[in-house]
């Protein structure tokens, strides 16, 4: 028994024996706001720079922006609750779970990814429908690379333009969780799921088209190997559209596409327009 003891106390004086994960809050202590400052970390080092850690966000003022880019050596996870905000400019990678908003009478977090790739095995944007106020997530550059769930609950996953891009192995909007979009000028980069895409009877699916300038067609906004329900029509909002055109959810078998059309009236009044110059033709033979 002495014998395995020694030999278990000489390993951990090597260094093999990995110290415990530990739940390190953002402190903000050294006035940077700078992920890598490990000076604003309650234990002044970086969240799992050396060991499988849990970054706490918890607080309105615990914000923070990454502008270079971070890798979790050993796999660890970040939560945000109490309404803070992450700004990602860069790469972020080694997330096994990135959660936006807590359980119970916890409050929600806020991300903003302007360039970057995040990489992480589970997102979860909103985790519960108990929180008591909503999260966000806002893609408007870089990518987001999840190789687990990507969960909509009690929050806003909202992709801006069509520069970012979004992947995931499977995808889930419940609750009152919401899918936002808001196009550029010829739609957006279609979010891909590998797998299964399932939608809630009570999701929402917001679709802002103001910044589209290509005209009528069929844009497509996400691509599934299945999905499970389709967005409730009382539960989807399309704004923005040019004149003249309406737009709907369709369908097909492995997408989900903003179709655009003239309007019927515009339809009627091309119609009237070309049986007038057809009149008109007639009357000039005659």
């Amino acid at each position: 028994m002495i014998n395995k003891i020694s030999y278990t106390l000489a390993i951990c004086l090597a260094g093999v024996c990995g110290a415990q994960a530990a739940n390190i809050h953002w402190s903000g202590g050294a006035g940077t706001a700078d992920w890598n400052d490990a000076g604003s970390w309650s234990t002044a080092y970086v969240p799992g720079a050396t060991q499988s850690d849990t970054a706490l966000f918890i607080g309105s003022g615990d914000n923070t922006t990454l502008v270079a880019p971070f890798t979790f050596t050993n796999s660890s996870s970040i939560n945000l609750r109490g309404e803070p905000t992450v700004t990602l400019s860069a790469d972020l990678s080694g997330v096994s779970s990135f959660l936006l908003g807590g359980n119970g009478n916890n409050t929600g977090g806020f991300v903003n990814q302007t360039a970057g790739t995040l990489s992480a095995t589970s997102l979860r944007v909103g985790s519960s429908s108990t929180a008591t106020s909503f999260s966000g997530y806002t893609l408007s550059g870089g990518s987001i690379v999840n190789s687990g769930e990507l969960y909509v609950n009690m929050g806003t996953l909202l992709l801006e333009n069509n520069v970012a891009t979004v992947s995931a192995d499977s995808m889930r909007v419940t609750g009152i969780g919401t899918l936002a979009f808001e196009l550029g000028t010829d739609g957006v980069n279609a979010i891909d799921v590998a797998n299964n895409f399932l939608v809630e009877a009570t999701a929402k699916l917001s679709i802002d088209a103001s910044g589209l300038t290509a005209g009528e067609g069929d844009y497509e906004l996400l691509s599934f190997g299945s999905y499970t329900r389709a967005f409730q029509s009382e539960n989807v909002t399309i704004s923005g559209l040019a004149d003249g055109l309406s737009g709907s959810i369709t369908y097909d078998a492995d997408s989900m596409n903003l179709t655009v059309i003239p309007e019927p009236a515009t339809l009627g009044l091309i119609a009237s327009f070309g049986g007038g110059l057809l009149f008109v033709r007639r009357l000039i033979q005659l």
